[in-house]
């Protein structure tokens, strides 16, 4: 159970960490807030070069971790795989129980289609926490991406089976069972 607003160190908003009213800041601060405010998917090959050059000159890990967020977003919603995975295993690194973290290494993983590597991140992970239930639900995700729905369906129904199941689970396990060849 998390805490309301979430324990994840790196949840969150970014904006507000470099942009508050009324600030007094020079042109390229201003730049790199309206680049932390602009949709991943419209950050072009400039906005990187800033973003990445803003990254090395950050003045602490966490502001570094932050830019490394807005640019593994970028790169994801992008689909370089390439670029944003070494940025979110970073990211795991230095806060290994962030949920987004993990959340941008397994679609970095799968976009790259290293099936076995996220099994790998997922298998650790579950491991290590077994009452966090999105790591299972991670697991089920890779065994879809697999194209073993059947074996997703399984993993799926061990969270309702719990009485912890989501709507967005029960849709899951209902979607899953439609590339299904044999009766449910």
């Amino acid at each position: 159970i998390h805490i309301t607003g979430s324990d994840d160190p790196l949840d969150g908003t970014l904006f507000p960490y470099f942009w508050t009213k009324g600030q007094d800041a020079d042109p390229s601060a201003i730049r790199l807030a309206a680049l932390v405010l602009l949709p991943s998917k419209f950050v072009k090959t400039d906005d990187f070069k800033v973003l990445v050059q803003a990254r090395a000159a950050a003045k602490s890990d966490i502001d570094r971790a932050r830019l490394a967020l807005v640019l593994a977003y970028a790169y994801s919603a992008q689909q370089h795989w390439n670029d944003a995975l070494p940025l979110s295993l970073e990211l795991i690194k230095s806060y290994p129980t962030s949920l987004r973290a993990f959340d941008l290494a397994t679609g970095a993983y799968g976009g790259l289609k290293r099936f076995d590597d996220w099994e790998k991140l997922v298998q650790e992970r579950m491991k290590a926490h077994p009452d966090e239930l999105a790591y299972v639900r991670s697991y089920a995700q890779l065994e879809a991406h697999r194209g073993q729905f059947g074996k997703s369906r399984d993993i799926i129904k061990t969270i309702a089976d719990k009485g912890q199941a989501t709507g967005s689970d029960l849709n899951l396990y209902a979607w899953f069972a439609l590339p299904l060849s044999a009766p449910i």
